[in-house]
């Protein structure tokens, strides 16, 4: 009798070990799941022994080339693959799924990445059918960049079936890196309402004080055009250039506001309006930071900016084109221009992934050396400011001396205009 109950308890204790370290990997893909929105792993570089969670057929680890951490994987041929050694989590009310990962082209020619989801049978571990959910093309680059997928996981019985995910090569050579994923409830595209001019936020202190401006007799005329962050320095830069020019910005009719000229997409619409009414010898603008923002008309932020459930205000493809008209429509003036770089996007935006404004600024970049345009690098100027030089923690406006860092930049390329 002793002996039959020493067994039963023996066996009954490693029948609870066995549960244990099976539902370790669940509960750990939960815990950290505390905003309900990441759903499973926040790779930072497939360091070891992370790496180790990764099932390889045809693709590497490599150590000399990475985005982040201590690894990249490798995928150097068609058919290259990486399977997840864990079970990917899905909430049940949270179905769409949007994916970030860090990618580099080693080809000479456009590769393809698939994302595909693995069913395994919950009991066996058996594979049961693999689902392709999402692709993704990059384009020529030997610079790292940052693919955005989005998909719906498909309808399965969570009891019986759980996913891993598959990465796999249908075409090129090329490596990746920091792979996030999260869940969203909302559809990822086409629900998404219109994005008003008063979503285009701008502090109230910035829009303080008087906006119109008294014009100066047979002094040249500039005109600034941007968003709130240029806002924040156009009041500067007319000072700066009191004697020198007269300085003017996009202002409302009535009330004597700065209008912030967003994305592209307003521009297009009311710039014929914003260049009215001068003749202007210099005109420094920029368009970007409101492009690259992701919103949603649910959003409790201001702009209601959301990364994760929201939808991109103008794709990279949709901005070049739009900039590009809006180049050619500046041209008309016979004003000299300055394009201006988007200023930097910190860690822990709302609506904004850090490194998205390096994507817009090269397309704007290619215009403008395209159009034979003066070019102001802001972005190279914020990049090296000091934190303190930010209003807040993941905030792009600025304080009172970062702005003034700005304005004298700004102005200094101004002159270099006025004097040629």
């Amino acid at each position: 009798m002793k002996s039959s109950m020493k067994f039963n308890i023996q066996s009954n204790m490693k029948s609870i070990v066995i549960l244990i370290l099976i539902a370790l990997p669940m509960s750990w893909l939960y815990a950290a799941d505390t905003d309900e929105k990441r759903i499973w792993l926040d790779d930072s570089g497939f360091d070891a022994p992370k790496a180790g969670k990764w099932w390889l057929s045809g693709t590497v680890r490599n150590q000399t080339d990475v985005h982040d951490g201590e690894y990249a994987l490798e995928f150097p041929t068609a058919g290259a693959r990486a399977v997840s050694n864990f079970p990917f989590a899905v909430a049940g009310d949270r179905p769409y799924i949007r994916m970030e990962l860090w990618a580099k082209n080693l080809d000479s020619k456009a590769s393809e990445l698939l994302l595909k989801l693995d069913g395994r049978q919950r009991k066996t571990n058996q594979w049961l059918r693999t689902v392709e959910v999402s692709k993704a093309d990059m384009s020529v680059g030997d610079a790292w960049q940052k693919l955005s997928m989005t998909f719906k996981v498909p309808e399965f019985d969570a009891s019986k079936e759980y996913f891993k995910v598959e990465l796999y090569s249908n075409s090129g050579h090329f490596l990746i890196d920091s792979v996030k994923a999260y869940s969203s409830m909302h559809q990822p595209h086409g629900n998404s309402k219109a994005v008003s001019q008063a979503e285009h936020f701008t502090p109230e202190a910035d829009k303080r004080g008087k906006w119109v401006t008294v014009a100066k007799q047979g002094l040249p005329n500039v005109l600034i055009i941007g968003d709130s962050i240029s806002i924040g320095y156009t009041r500067l830069v007319a000072a700066n250039l009191q004697d020198k020019a007269n300085v003017y910005r996009p202002i409302y009719p009535k009330g004597n506001m700065p209008i912030n000229c967003g994305d592209t997409r307003l521009g297009l619409k009311d710039l014929k309006k914003w260049i009215a009414g001068h003749q202007w010898d210099v005109i420094h603008f920029n368009w970007g930071l409101h492009d690259l923002c992701y919103r949603h008309p649910d959003a409790k932020t201001y702009g209601r900016r959301d990364k994760i459930n929201g939808t991109i205000s103008v794709s990279l493809e949709q901005y070049e084109k739009n900039l590009d008209k809006l180049i050619k429509q500046l041209n008309s003036t016979g004003a000299k221009l300055i394009w201006a770089s988007t200023t930097l996007v910190p860690a822990q935006e709302a609506g904004r992934f850090e490194g998205d404004e390096a994507k817009y600024n090269a397309v704007a970049l290619k215009l403008a050396k395209q159009h034979n345009l003066a070019i102001n690098d802001l972005h190279a100027l914020t990049a090296q400011m000091d934190k303190s030089m930010f209003s807040g923690k993941g905030d792009v406006h600025y304080t009172a001396a970062g702005y003034k860092l700005l304005a004298d930049h700004v102005t200094d390329s101004i002159k270099s205009q006025l004097t040629q």
